[in-house]
């Protein structure tokens, strides 16, 4: 009995010794596998745009152009120049002219102008109290305003209308009167394309035929 009691214990030390020698043995571990680093490479970064404040946008609206505007010089043209540099504009009047080569009843001014020179007025020439007729140019394209002289058609070339408030009204009274009329008109003359253009300033209806 006491010899079974014996083996038995001693298989018990013998288990418990083996127990003791697994757990001090360290487990073996496996080296995990090495990945290789890739190194980071930074962004590259904009460099930093400043901003005008709003107070120099607007000086440097406000403030004086580098550039200086030039208004377009008139180009020459032929014809007898004025007498000085600062020289009045020619006023068309409708008064009789005695000048050498106009004859006897003609118009000073344009007619005078047109029927001795053959040239056109200087743009900025005014006309004054003119009196004549409306009539359509040959292309019916504008209107043409003819000379006349106490119902005698002269021998200056007729003007070109330019479009306003004015040459609506004229227009206007010929349809109300139904017939041809005879018109006083006052205005300033402009030059385009060898023609004289009449910008009127004021119209008036000459009563009788």
């Amino acid at each position: 009995m006491r010899s079974s009691v014996r083996w038995i214990a001693a298989m018990m030390l013998l288990a418990g010794g083996s127990v003791a020698v697994s757990q001090s043995t360290p487990a073996s571990t496996t080296p995990a596998s090495t990945v290789p680093t890739v190194p980071t490479v930074p962004a590259p970064t904009a460099p930093a745009t400043t901003r005008p404040s709003a107070d120099a946008v607007l000086d440097r609206l406000l403030g004086p152009s580098d550039s200086i505007a030039r208004p377009i010089a008139p180009q020459p043209r032929p014809g007898p120049a004025a007498s000085g540099a600062d020289a009045a504009p020619t006023v068309s009047s409708g008064a009789t002219s005695s000048a050498p080569g106009v004859s006897p009843g003609l118009s000073s001014g344009i007619g005078a102008a047109s029927a001795s020179t053959g040239t056109i007025q200087r743009e900025g020439t005014f006309v004054v109290d003119r009196m004549g007729r409306l009539s359509r140019s040959a292309d019916g394209r504008t209107w043409e305003f003819a000379f006349e002289s106490d119902g005698v058609a002269l021998s200056d070339p007729p003007v070109v209308l330019i479009p306003n408030l004015k040459l609506m009204s004229m227009e206007d009274a010929i349809s109300a009167a139904n017939q041809d009329l005879r018109f006083r008109v006052t205005g300033m003359l402009t030059e385009y394309r060898g023609r004289n253009h009449l910008m009127l300033e004021k119209v008036v209806v000459v009563q009788g035929r």
